[in-house]
């Protein structure tokens, strides 16, 4: 009576980002399979299960699971197999620790190890046969570190040239040479570009990133041909304030990219948004005023959180008492800390409202503040603005250089270096400098006719969050005193106490 065939697994891998007609490197999983199967028949072995772990890297670097080869390691330990064909070692593992443990569980279980590339079976048992295979696992695993250093050291290269790689950003897209492939340029998307645009001038004007958001996804539902209509984000995301941030804080929209340190260098392509714009936004959403507030949901008064008490320092906040909506001491400190006390404070919303309002719009139509923002901007940025730029354009014809062979490449990203942290302390200065782009709208309004009026007119066109950055920006503190007895009737000025912001 002959013996029963030994029961044959058949195990095949492909990275995604194996490189095609590499020796070795090129197969597909259908081939590995055909070729694994042809060696089983040659030995009489009889294939009872097939593991395909297909576009998912075996190495340390890759960020997916290998579901199949889980599903391997489990049929071996359950005693479902006596010989595994593989096309290479390589496909198995890249990881030397889990490769390891693969020939441990192999010899514990007493599995064959067949290698097609190898046209060799392997009894791990045997010392001979156990040196050869955890040598092959070394040099996998030192072949995946080689192409882990290549792609870092590429892709450093590539942005210190100013050049783009990876995924292109939304408001993006690259052309390509229609013959070789090779990337030509990176270019505006004519229909996510404007949306960049839109996001980073409503932030200006002080709009919230979930205000944002709310009105950009509702507007992606729209019919296309409907003049509102905005396209969705990539993949089908929706438009949430995380995506919003992430749209307004990504510097290829002022062309700029990163380098591997973090720097921010000139990038080879035009900027889709004003540049001063940009960074303006930066630093708008980097003020961390922004995260004051612990309470979820939209903002719909002007002055909540922005005032304190004048007793305890905490949060003046909304409430409604007797059926009226009062600014009231709740004794929230920031940082999430108590004062300990409660109502020192409450006034009628409306009456501080239209008072601090009043107070905005008389300081915003004084002839001296605007004439204080415009000689800041006009001078200090202005001067590092037109600094930036000279360095800019040195190193942009430093490039046009290089595209004709008359400057190499190491010289020009030697020169980059040298000339990056001028542009970067110009840059900074600028932003230090400017007038923050709401009051910059304020101060540009026109002196003819009724200042006043149309400083008021112009208060009213912008949303609660930009009148909200409006009190922010204008006033040191706001804080409220405790009523006078007897004076709970009528609005008292002396209880409202308040210090302007200097501009200079």
């Amino acid at each position: 009576m002959s013996a029963s065939p030994l029961r044959a697994g058949i195990y095949t891998r492909v990275s995604k980002d194996i490189r095609k007609g590499r020796s070795g490197e090129g197969a597909s999983v259908e081939t590995q399979e055909s070729e694994s199967r042809a060696a089983a028949e040659d030995n009489s072995w009889h294939v009872v299960e097939t593991y395909s772990d297909n576009d998912v890297s075996a190495s340390k670097y890759g960020r997916r699971n290998r579901e199949e080869w889980a599903r391997l390691l489990g049929d071996i330990e359950s005693g479902k197999l006596d010989v595994l064909i593989m096309w290479e070692t390589s496909r198995g593992s890249r990881q030397l620790s889990e490769w390891a443990r693969f020939l441990e569980l192999a010899e514990e279980h007493h599995l064959l190890i067949h290698i097609v590339s190898h046209d060799e079976t392997y009894d791990v048992r045997k010392r001979r046969h156990w040196k050869a295979l955890a040598g092959e696992g070394v040099d996998s695993a030192d072949e995946s570190n080689k192409t882990s250093e290549r792609v870092r050291r590429d892709k450093a290269a590539t942005r210190q040239a100013g050049r783009p790689d990876g995924k292109y950003p939304f408001g993006w897209k690259r052309e390509y040479d229609p013959e070789t492939g090779e990337l030509l340029r990176q270019v505006p998307h004519p229909e996510e570009a404007p949306v960049v645009r839109e996001v980073i001038d409503r932030l200006c004007r002080g709009d919230t990133l979930a205000g944002i958001a709310r009105d950009l996804e509702a507007r992606s539902h729209l019919d296309r041909s409907d003049p509102r209509w905005v396209p969705t984000l990539p993949y089908g995301g929706a438009y949430r304030p995380a995506a919003v941030r992430q749209i307004a804080t990504r510097a290829a929209h002022a062309a700029l990219i990163p380098n591997p340190r973090g720097e921010l260098l000139p990038a080879s392509w035009d900027p889709i948004v004003d540049v001063d714009k940009w960074w303006a936004v930066q630093r708008i959403l980097a003020d961390p005023s922004r995260r004051t507030t612990s309470r979820p949901g939209r903002i719909k008064h002007l002055l909540t959180r922005l005032m304190t008490c004048a007793v305890c320092g905490a949060y003046i906040e909304l409430k409604r008492i007797s059926g009226a909506q009062r600014y009231t001491c709740r004794g929230n400190l920031p940082g999430g800390r108590r004062s300990g006390r409660e109502g020192c404070a409450s006034i009628r919303k409306e009456w501080v409202e239209e008072y601090i309002v009043s107070l905005v719009v008389e300081r915003l139509s004084q002839s001296d503040l605007a004439a204080a923002l415009v000689n800041q901007d006009d001078e200090a940025a202005a001067a590092a603005r037109a600094r930036a730029e000279e360095l800019r354009r040195e190193l942009e014809q430093a490039w046009d250089r290089v595209l004709a062979e008359e400057l190499s490449l190491e010289e020009y990203t030697a020169l980059k270096a040298a000339r990056f942290p001028a542009i970067r302390a110009a840059e900074e200065a600028a932003v230090g400098a400017e007038v923050p782009p709401l009051l910059r709208e304020f101060a540009s309004v026109s002196d003819t006719g009724d200042r006043r009026a149309l400083v008021l007119d112009a208060w009213e066109r912008i949303p609660m969050a930009g009148r909200r950055e409006v009190v922010k920006l204008l006033f040191d503190h706001i804080r409220i005193r405790p009523m006078i007895r007897g004076r709970g009737w009528r609005f008292d000025p002396d209880r409202i106490e308040y210090a302007w912001r200097v501009w200079s």
